[in-house]
């Protein structure tokens, strides 16, 4: 579920772009401005109960992860170098298990799960506390 205070400007959500009788089609789209975050709050909380669902989280896959940089890993099933605030270079790590998607940050040769996590927008705020970068696909795309 999508909440308006995990939002920041960089994050990629689902927008609802048509809708039918049968079913409603998504794009994506990644928030620019604050004033964009501050919308979509009010609406999440419009919507909150009435079966209208004007944006969405998008879930994390195997193919998002991919698209945003992450190597398929032998220790982790996915991990992405970045340099941390004192300039180390650490492995930000996501494992699947039973269907599960949990981020770690190598330390010392060792993984260790950290929490568990469904959706694209919290891994790139993960990204971002740690690495102070944002977590962008690496080729100009939609997601």
């Amino acid at each position: 579920m999508l909440k308006g205070k995990e939002l920041r400007i960089g994050n990629w959500i689902a927008m609802l772009s048509e809708t039918s009788i049968t079913e409603d089609i998504y794009t994506t789209k990644q928030i620019a401005t604050g004033s964009e975050i501050d919308q979509i709050t009010k609406l999440l909380q419009i919507s909150n109960g009435n079966g209208l669902i004007a944006y969405k989280a998008i879930l994390i896959t195997p193919e998002i992860l991919l698209q945003f940089g992450f190597k398929k890993g032998t220790k982790s099933d996915y991990y992405k170098e970045f340099i941390n605030s004192v300039g180390d270079v650490k492995k930000l790590y996501i494992g699947i298990d039973e269907g599960s998607y949990f981020w770690g940050i190598e330390e010392e040769l060792k993984s260790v799960p950290i929490e568990k996590i469904r959706f694209l927008h919290q891994l790139q705020n993960i990204y971002y506390s740690l690495s102070n970068h944002e977590l962008v696909p690496q080729q100009k795309t939609t997601v």
